[in-house]
């Protein structure tokens, strides 16, 4: 079965769409099959792929169906002009995806994406799972539907206290989601910048604060990263594109050792 990760965060502006995007370009680039799944009503990870489904499924329509395996059929390539981003498929987020708060008194409605994604994908695909920011009932719905969990910050005390927010959670909680062996691998810190004071303060309290999951290295902040998730592209061949790439690829290589 696929290797589920859902990434998160208690804080908005953590990075946690570009880090699923980064991640699947990465895993990609390498051969790696990898599906998206945008459980963020704000679908931007969705619209960084270069996917509009237009009136087709969505992951609103598949949680609401909830049968087993219902996701397959909601799956779109992604819309990059590359050879390798074949290896990436999405399960595209709407905003309509809010609606599915309403449900979250319903018994066992937290493992209705599990449900939809039971079976979904070859045993070597990863499922990277964004979430919106905080611990309601759509967090709660891609957590019990993952195996493994990883925390997005950047180096500001908010969304650092935001990361661990999330981890306390999902320590906390995976017996009550309905997924007992739901694992924090730790947390990435993007967006930092090596000559600012406060930036290099906070990534010394990450070190005390996460130890060795703390993954390294931490994502540089560059221009031509906001400008590939702007404007819906891969990252691509200047030097400073190259020096990003390379921090997601060593991540990359870190989360399939993780989920092996």
């Amino acid at each position: 079965m696929a290797k589920i990760v859902a990434i998160g965060s208690n804080k908005g502006g953590a990075r946690k769409s570009t880090t699923a995007v980064r991640l699947a370009e990465a895993l990609a680039r390498s051969g790696r099959d990898v599906i998206v799944g945008d459980g963020d009503p704000q679908a931007n990870a969705t619209r960084r792929l270069a996917v509009d489904p237009g009136t087709g499924p969505t992951i609103n329509d598949v949680v609401y169906d909830a049968r087993p395996g219902a996701a397959a059929h909601a799956l779109y390539p992604c819309g990059w002009d590359a050879p390798w981003a074949k290896h990436i498929r999405v399960l595209p987020g709407e905003a309509d995806f809010e609606n599915r708060t309403d449900e979250a008194p319903r018994v066992g409605a937290h493992r209705r994406l599990a449900k939809a994604l039971k079976g979904v994908g070859g045993a070597d695909t990863i499922i990277l799972l964004d979430s919106p920011p905080g611990l309601g009932h759509i967090t709660q719905l891609t957590l019990a539907a993952s195996r493994w969990a990883l925390g997005t910050t950047e180096p500001e005390h908010d969304s650092v206290k935001g990361a661990l927010v999330y981890k306390a959670f999902v320590e906390d909680s995976a017996e009550d989601l309905g997924a007992p062996d739901l694992t924090w691998l730790g947390v990435i810190i993007s967006g930092y910048d090596q000559r600012v004071a406060g930036h290099r303060g906070q990534v010394a309290g990450c070190r005390e604060l996460f130890g060795s999951q703390l993954w390294s290295p931490h994502v540089p902040r560059r221009s031509v990263l906001t400008d590939a998730d702007e404007y819906a592209r891969p990252l691509g061949a200047t030097t400073q594109d190259r020096e990003v790439l390379g921090a997601y690829q060593l991540h990359a290589t870190h989360l399939l050792e993780a989920v092996s």
